[in-house]
């Protein structure tokens, strides 16, 4: 299996391991033209767009993120704490993820935490590496996992 998802090429190679493995999935598989490769740039602004993402509609997502990525520009943890509660609130960020973001931060900056280290690690250990983050769960952190690192073996519930 591949280390991660980088190209059109491995989601073949990932299609195929599937429709070797799953009859169902095999008949599904059979039925779609193309799957696209939905990646976005790993790091600290995909983690905390993910978050700010959680439990809205697509809709408020994007213009909470649109708002609080012009404030906050570029997108760092540095930027982001520099830019302070006022900011936030008037980007229309929850105290929920103020304080989610703000423990990324923390993590970030302690060490506590190295997104660069994600892809190199089995699915189940990156995992438990992200919601060590007061507020990030696993299904945020399958999503980062998926759609940031690439991980091969992730699949959010």
């Amino acid at each position: 299996m591949i280390a991660t998802i980088e190209d059109d090429s491995h989601i073949s190679q990932g299609l195929q391991w599937l429709r070797a493995r799953d009859e169902t999935l095999a008949m599904m598989i059979d039925h779609v033209d193309h799957v696209p490769l939905r990646r976005n740039a790993p790091g600290f602004a995909s983690l905390a767009k993910i978050i700010v993402s959680q439990q809205v509609s697509v809709q408020s997502a994007d213009a909470i993120w649109g708002r609080l990525a012009t404030l906050v520009d570029p997108m760092t943890p540095a930027n982001f704490l520099r830019q302070g509660e006022p900011a936030w609130i008037s980007a229309g960020l929850s105290r929920p993820k103020q304080r989610t973001l703000l423990a990324l931060c923390d993590a970030l900056n302690e060490k506590a935490l190295r997104l660069d280290d994600l892809p190199a690690l089995p699915a189940d250990e990156a995992i438990d590496a992200l919601v060590t983050v007061k507020g990030i769960g696993p299904w945020t952190a399958e999503v980062y996992l998926l759609f940031a690192v690439g991980h091969p073996d992730i699949f959010p519930a």
